[in-house]
């Protein structure tokens, strides 16, 4: 039995195709390999507030993942951080030089090797 040419084409071969019309599913070997997925470091950003230990007023938010990493971003931007409630943090090896921290509390703050 012998099937007959109809003479329409069928659309382009998949071999002369261009980049952008192949279906997304062909570039899965760009992907990196599970073994450096699950070794990547992975960021646990978090909503962080700096609050005025007097009233409680917030002086400055951001998302960050510890608050030695909102208070440099804080020191940076320029914030004034008079006040801050800064009680038992772990502010060990943060760069804060630039910062104002004029009557803020650090009672049982790690300030190990800070820059203050």
């Amino acid at each position: 039995m012998s099937m007959k040419k109809t003479g329409k084409s069928a659309g382009q071969k998949i071999s002369e195709r261009t980049n952008a019309e192949r279906p997304r599913l062909l570039k899965t070997s760009q992907r990196p390999s599970l073994k450096s997925r699950l070794n990547a470091p992975v960021k646990h950003e978090r909503p962080i507030e700096i609050k005025d230990r007097h009233s409680g007023r917030v002086l400055f938010e951001t998302e960050a993942e510890t608050l030695k990493d909102a208070l440099e971003e804080a020191a940076m931007s320029g914030v004034n951080l008079s006040c801050a409630d800064l009680r038992s943090a772990d502010l060990g090896g943060a760069r804060l030089a630039d910062a104002q921290f004029s009557n803020a509390d650090f009672s049982g703050a790690n300030l190990f090797k800070a820059i203050l």
